[in-house]
């Protein structure tokens, strides 16, 4: 899916930007997920993973559904992220 970096406050801060089109070329979604880190403690940080999600013309009618298929992957992503960590802790930011 095409997409770019539409903010970077590294190490704290990514928004991506992601579309989808149709095949005449008309946008039928748009997505900014957005992942912020922040320091918690010693030896932990806080991850607050946001989204946008946005759907066009007829696409719009699934939105519902669309978003729940949003935090499904926003879950499995946040899940890998935090098992990376407890295999390897000194990778860990913060």
């Amino acid at each position: 899916m095409p997409g770019e970096i539409a903010e970077m406050e590294a190490p704290h801060t990514i928004v991506y930007h992601w579309w989808e089109k149709s095949k005449s070329g008309k946008l039928k979604f748009e997505g900014w997920p957005s992942y912020h880190l922040q320091p918690s403690g010693a030896s932990e940080t806080l991850v607050r993973h946001r989204g946008k999600l946005v759907s066009y013309g007829v696409w719009r009618l699934g939105t519902p559904i669309w978003r729940r298929f949003a935090v499904k992957e926003r879950t499995i992503t946040v899940d890998a992220l935090k098992a990376s960590f407890e295999r390897n802790p000194s990778s860990a930011p913060g």
